[in-house]
């Protein structure tokens, strides 16, 4: 069809807008946000004819009644495009693109209460006078960790580049190559660093960094040395790296801070609930390093932050920079941590209470049974022609952290005569909530681990609709 025949068949704002007011799904919304949508999927439509870069998959668009049904299906999914809840079945505990930590049921009461009420955020209540909103978060970490000074940033990229900018900048950071690491989102490691204003001085190789590369690379230009654990990969075989001890004396020696980026950020020795050992925060301050950098939402279970922690001078002088305001948390995220934070004065109710301990901890058989009752519910609840079976697999911890680690888990098969594996996960995908599987061979597959309770409720509704 020609373009101009094409454009033609296009409806008016006004005429699509009437269809789909009386919509069920989008009667929620106002006069306004409804048009704003139908123009908005009404130009990309024009102007993926115009650029003749029709989807695959997208139907046959040559009638007119054929583009208000696909423009309606834009609209809606325009608008469902907000942050919303979904059943994560794809077995990646620290999902980074679903969210990653879920938090404890404390935490998500505090967040609530600082974002519904007036809260003492910047308030000293014995004095009546401003306070700092670093003062509860930092009383409860120096607390948590024996540690003289605390701190936290938004992020741990933020944290990291706090440090430094505080103490490097304008003089050199030395760091081993082979902790040269890319974060996420092709942030590198070297990025954060020219950006802090510290000149990144590489030692060592790739695969091997020895004390002495780092001995060599003193001078009277040095700011700072830094250690970066490498917590979303390993690197295995002829490798070498120098101990955190040895780095520090190194350091110290030389009158020079050592700061120690953790990424992932393990409060708890994992390796007590048969996962490999992973440094933890309170071990590497043990080591000798000055300020550790860890986040709040990776191994912790918290929400999205930026700790540091160590020595009280250092960590005052981070305060003070001016970035430190740029990178700040708010209200809700602050309470949230805290609430997190409090649960780590016992170890038990930490591991039991905050979801990503608690699922990353999940024994084999604690699974298993989890798989047979959702079976069961789904067997019982879904009159389509669908069949189930558990098979075994493994689930990830996510989120750059411990990444060689396999879990042991339970996944829930899902089999129908009229869907195809990759029909049923675009469909699922299109639920309200949307279901996030994962296709294995010629499987659609559901792991129990992430599976949360009530979320077979969602699955067995979603499954009977289709």
């Amino acid at each position: 069809m020609r373009l101009e025949n094409q454009l033609r068949l296009l409806p008016s704002i006004d005429r699509l807008t009437a269809r789909l007011r009386c919509d069920h799904e989008l009667q929620s919304l106002s006069n306004s946000h409804l048009t704003a949508l139908v123009q908005e999927a009404t130009e990309n439509l024009r102007a993926s004819f115009i650029e003749k870069n029709i989807k695959k998959g997208r139907p046959k668009l040559d009638a007119a009644e054929k583009i208000m049904d696909y423009l309606s299906e834009e609209v809606k999914w325009l608008h469902h495009l907000s942050f919303q809840q979904v059943v994560n079945g794809a077995g990646v505990v620290i999902h980074t693109n679903l969210g990653r930590s879920l938090l404890a049921k404390v935490a998500q009461d505090a967040a609530q209460d600082a974002s519904a009420y007036y809260c003492n955020l910047e308030y000293d209540l014995r004095s009546g006078e401003r306070g700092s909103r670093h003062t509860r978060i930092s009383q409860t970490l120096t607390r948590l960790m024996r540690v003289p000074g605390a701190m936290v940033v938004n992020n741990n990229a933020a944290a990291t580049f706090l440090a430094l900018n505080a103490l490097s900048s304008g003089k050199e950071a030395i760091i081993s190559r082979g902790q040269l690491v890319e974060i996420g989102g092709s942030f590198r490691m070297p990025d954060v660093m020219q950006q802090s204003g510290a000149i990144m001085r590489e030692v060592g190789a790739t695969n091997k960094t020895r004390l002495s590369d780092y001995a060599e690379a003193i001078n009277e230009n040095t700011g700072v040395i830094i250690d970066v654990h490498t917590s979303n990969y390993r690197i295995q075989g002829f490798t070498g790296s120098v101990l955190l001890t040895e780095l520090a004396k190194l350091a110290h020696d030389h009158n020079l801070p050592l700061i120690a980026d953790l990424g992932s950020g393990a409060l708890l020795d994992l390796s007590r609930y048969g996962l490999p050992k992973e440094p933890t925060v309170q071990e590497s301050l043990g080591s000798g390093a000055d300020a550790v950098m860890f986040s709040g939402d990776k191994l912790l279970g918290g929400p999205q932050a930026g700790i540091i922690i160590g020595d009280r001078d250092i960590i005052e002088r981070m305060k003070k920079n001016p970035f430190t305001r740029m990178f700040r948390c708010d209200k809700m995220t602050l309470a949230a941590l805290d609430a997190t934070l409090d649960l780590y004065f016992d170890e038990e109710k930490a591991v039991r209470e905050i979801p990503t301990l608690r699922l990353i901890t999940r024994s084999q058989r604690q699974i298993q049974q989890s798989a047979h009752k959702t079976l069961r519910y789904l067997r019982r609840n879904i009159s389509t022609d669908f069949r189930f079976e558990r098979k075994d697999g493994f689930s990830e911890a996510g989120g750059g952290s411990l990444p060689t680690l396999k879990l042991p888990t339970s996944l829930i098969a899902v089999m129908s005569g009229r869907h195809t594996p990759h029909r049923l996960d675009a469909k699922l995908r299109q639920n309200r909530p949307p279901i996030i599987g994962r296709i294995h061979g010629n499987l659609y597959l559901l792991d129990q681990r992430t599976l949360l309770p009530g979320d077979e409720k969602i699955i067995a509704q979603a499954l009977n609709r289709l």
